[in-house]
């Protein structure tokens, strides 16, 4: 069955090669698309991540004395999550901006490579 299937794809495959048509707006709708997601995903998961870490350490504030190293734990990953998410923005900000990049552009028809038969 696997055979099949990857024969099957593997056949479909020049089909999707050539499927390239100049002057649509598939590119720039799912760049639009895929933007507007990550506009509105991006600060829900910083908010819940800094939610998280607040919920932590009221947990750690009342957690009697033998728990506390288990609420640590969770604080210290709540901590870790709200770090690695802003040195991930971070970082997509820096190599924006350090090679002239910016989010949200539109894609020029003109630009896109084409094959000519």
């Amino acid at each position: 069955m696997k055979k099949i299937s990857l024969a099957v794809l593997a056949s479909l495959l020049p089909i999707a090669a050539f499927a390239q048509t100049v002057g649509t707006t598939y590119v720039s709708s799912a760049e639009s698309l895929v933007s507007q997601v990550l506009g509105w995903v991006i600060p829900i998961l910083i908010t819940l991540a800094v939610i998280f870490f607040f919920v932590e350490l009221i947990k750690l504030l009342m957690a009697p004395p033998d728990e506390r190293g288990k609420r640590k734990a969770g604080l210290l990953w709540s901590i870790l999550a709200v770090f690695l998410m802003f040195s991930f923005l971070g970082i997509v900000h820096i190599l924006q901006s350090f090679t002239g990049a910016s989010g949200g552009g539109q894609i020029d028809a003109s630009q896109v490579p084409t094959v000519n038969f």
